[in-house]
């Protein structure tokens, strides 16, 4: 299994609240006829209360293709809030689709 991680640092300011952070991991998940990839993204920032969190996939197959995910975000001013979005592609069919809730 292969994979990517990555961090981002901002710092603004001397002080700690101040901090932005960012980190995110890819993994190639795929295997023979399938390609397959995991994403995983965090991102904080005290001062803003800044609180998010996603995962999703990406398959692709011939002619299919497929993206999903799932996350929460959370703000000072904005309560927690859950997303889900999930697009499929099927070119064969000519068909797209695509969900978001919320």
């Amino acid at each position: 299994m292969k994979s990517l991680k990555g961090r981002l640092d901002v710092e603004y300011s001397n002080l700690t609240e101040h901090k932005f952070q960012m980190e995110g991991t890819v993994q190639d998940l795929s295997s023979i006829g399938r390609t397959l990839y995991q994403v995983d993204l965090t991102a904080t920032h005290p001062a803003s209360r800044l609180d998010l969190g996603a995962r999703g996939t990406v398959s692709i197959r011939p002619a299919e293709y497929q993206a999903r995910g799932d996350a929460t975000y959370k703000r000072s001013f904005l309560g927690l809030q859950n997303g889900h979005i999930l697009a499929k592609v099927d070119a064969n069919a000519k068909l797209f689709n695509l969900e978001v809730s919320r």
